[in-house]
């Protein structure tokens, strides 16, 4: 199906990483979609509101 149950989290773009509700900050970002990619073995994220999405290489 080459989705990833990350849809509608929080990404920290300075910290680079999944976050809990506790730590929003003015860095943090709404992940609206989130599919892995089996050829590249990526995760690619499309953050809500973020100049640009961010590619996670597995």
């Amino acid at each position: 199906m080459q989705t990833a149950c990350l849809d509608n989290q929080l990404w920290d773009w300075q910290g680079n990483e999944v976050v809990v509700m506790k730590r929003i900050a003015s860095t943090t970002y709404m992940i609206g979609s989130a599919r892995y990619e089996p050829e590249s073995n990526k995760t690619l994220l499309s953050l809500m509101g973020a100049p640009e999405g961010v590619e996670i290489e597995l």
